[in-house]
């Protein structure tokens, strides 16, 4: 009867630590589901391969490696990343058999178009620099692949979610929200769950010679002064992370192993929610222009209707005018670049209105922001083009202006509940007044025409 006792109160420890540990890491990751999912979904490489996403992961607590596999909705292309956190190291994995073909046949052209009459030197040599830079990384994937890409069978074979005490990993698999259904493999390192095994068996141990020397009664004290404790630390530890961070640890004041435990998991909760709430932000903000992405439009649409429920909403939809000609005149980086200084100009102007700015894509912004009426939102908008052209930045195959300049389509919000629905209208409604502005000419402003009874509204 005292063997079982003890031997019970091991295996429910184990077990309680082992679910508690499981849960706590899968509820860590919830926030990574999305934005892999969102990069994959469009064969962005930039987004997997960022420092930023790298740096991450490697704060993601215990992770010890992940292997992204999955298929573009868009290009219907595999995509394949890897990060080993002991080498520090995030690849590609995935490469065409035909890659390194396709790459030294494009450069050989660019390198004949050194020789023709009018070759613009720069982009030539700038371009030979990226495949130089692609054959680099390539070369590096072959090497990382041969020496770092793990080999998840075993784990696959047992199931998606499992611990394994004999390796001291735990191994998570989810599946990206995407068309093609591709998943993430991660592995953790629960090396310490482990060490409490040796400890609790040792604690088991000991119990049990104190029972044999003091009596049942005794080691029934001591074996319930440990279980019940574990018991209701396990149950804790299966809430969600939102509840975790509203509730006391169980435990938390004792000075034994059950007390470190209950500290060391309120440190990491209160790291997992930090990261999930700066995953959230990165999530919904651009990485090239660092402004707000469409992801953010309703709720600050909702921010702006609470803050100004006297005023009319209304939505700008910016536009770089021959955007495309720029590209093809200076190149990619320069087009980067201005993507950059018209987004700075263009957070500054909503700042200064007390609005928001966003960039829905490409060429193309949002801003939003509250006017008493059409007439000054369009004023506004009118000195947002004129601030535009004013930072005369060179645009040979433009407007007559000859440097970077906006179209602008407005459209106004006259609802007092705001939802999706709303937002849609927005974009809609803008978007049809953007197009009647560029068959005008560009670098001029339009309102949607359904939109005068605004001014009544309020």
């Amino acid at each position: 009867m005292i063997v079982g006792i003890t031997y019970y109160n091991y295996k429910n420890a184990i077990n309680s630590l082992v679910v508690s540990s499981m849960h706590t890491k899968e509820s860590s990751i919830v926030y990574l589901t999305s934005y892999i999912s969102d990069a994959v979904m469009g064969s962005n490489y930039a987004r997997l391969l960022l420092p930023s996403f790298k740096s991450d992961l490697s704060q993601q607590n215990g992770l010890k490696y992940i292997l992204v596999s999955g298929k573009s909705s868009f290009t219907h292309q595999p995509i394949s990343v890897a990060y080993l956190k002991s080498e520090d190291l995030l690849w590609r994995v995935d490469y065409p058999d035909d890659f390194l073909e396709n790459l030294n046949r494009r450069q050989a052209k660019l390198e004949q178009k050194k020789a023709e009459p009018g070759a613009d030197m720069v982009k030539i040599n700038y371009l030979i620099e990226r495949f130089e830079d692609a054959r680099l990384q390539y070369q590096d994937s072959l090497f990382f692949n041969q020496q770092y890409l793990q080999n998840l069978e075993h784990f696959r074979q047992k199931g998606e979610n499992h611990v394994d005490l004999d390796r001291g990993l735990l191994y998570i698999r989810f599946l990206l929200k995407n068309g093609y259904a591709g998943q993430a493999e991660l592995l953790f390192d629960i090396s310490d769950i482990a060490k409490l095994k040796i400890l609790f068996i040792e604690d088991s141990v000991r119990e049990f010679l104190v029972t044999v020397v003091l009596s049942i009664p005794v080691l029934m004290f001591l074996s319930f002064s440990i279980s019940v404790p574990l018991k209701e630390l396990a149950k804790h530890m299966r809430s969600s992370v939102e509840e975790l961070d509203q509730q006391a640890t169980p435990g938390i004041r004792r000075k034994d192993e059950i007390g470190d435990l209950a500290r060391q998991f309120t440190k990491l909760v209160d790291s997992v929610v930090l990261k999930n709430k700066e995953l959230d932000d990165l999530s919904r903000r651009d990485p090239l222009t660092g402004l707000l992405n469409r992801r953010s439009l309703t709720k600050q649409l909702q921010t702006l209707n609470e803050d100004f429920p006297d005023k009319i909403l209304f939505g700008f939809y910016i536009d770089i005018d021959h955007f495309k000609a720029y590209n093809d005149t200076y190149g990619h980086i320069y087009g980067d670049n201005t993507l950059v200084l018209v987004a700075g100009e263009i957070d500054s102007f909503a700042r200064e209105h007390s609005g928001f700015a966003f960039r829905l894509g490409g060429e193309e912004f949002m801003l939003l922001l509250a006017s008493k009426d059409q007439d000054i939102a369009f004023n506004q908008a009118q000195g947002l083009c004129q601030r535009i052209e004013n930072m005369a930045i060179e645009h040979a195959k433009g407007t007559s202006a000859k440097c970077v300049t906006v179209s602008i389509g407005i459209a106004g919000c006259c609802d007092q509940i705001i939802n999706e629905d709303t937002t849609q209208g927005i974009i809609v409604r803008a978007d049809e007044a953007l197009y009647s502005a560029k068959e005008l000419g560009r670098n001029l402003v339009q309102i949607y025409s359904g939109d005068n009874h605004c001014q009544l509204s309020r």
